[in-house]
């Protein structure tokens, strides 16, 4: 195989790549950013419903893990100034932060904190993250804010 072959098919699978449930009113909407599909809920809901809401149709609160992904999902849905939940927090273990989507520790993540974030104090109820409008994580209480939320899928590729 060519490297010209090699760049044309990834090109292919990464254009043909497709949300499992895209196309079904559920996931009408998603995106392909970065070999996952996430969709952008504009309700404002708490987290725990956020999350349900996810898991409802077949995917989890997004992990996102980094600046350029964030920067890469607001470019793919064109939206600025807003903030949404994600799937990151310490809900079991305070200080401890987990991804919803597999239940891995979060690595890496330091420098997406806000200023004075996060909020690790002993009893602190502040155990659920979402990203704020200058893409930076901050820990709120998970049932007392309602915002909007970022629901993600692993893509598909398709068979033929």
């Amino acid at each position: 195989m060519t490297f010209r072959d090699f760049h044309l098919l990834i090109t292919a699978v990464l254009f043909f790549s497709l949300c499992h449930a895209q196309g079904t009113t559920q996931w009408d909407g998603a995106k392909v950013v970065d070999g996952n599909c996430y969709l952008l809920v504009r309700t404002a809901v708490k987290w725990g419903e956020a999350k349900k809401a996810c898991e409802d149709i077949g995917g989890t609160l997004a992990t996102v893990s980094s600046e350029t992904l964030m920067s890469d999902i607001r470019s793919a849905f064109n939206f600025y100034e807003m903030s949404y939940w994600i799937g990151l927090n310490d809900i079991a273990t305070e200080g401890t932060y987990v991804w919803t989507e597999d239940g891995s520790t979060a690595s890496g993540i330091s420098g997406l904190w806000g200023e004075d974030r996060p909020v690790t104090e002993p009893g602190n109820e502040f155990d659920c993250i979402y990203v704020d409008e200058t893409d930076k994580y901050l820990d709120l209480q998970c049932g007392t804010v309602a915002t909007y939320y970022l629901c993600m899928e692993p893509a598909t590729v398709p068979k033929y």
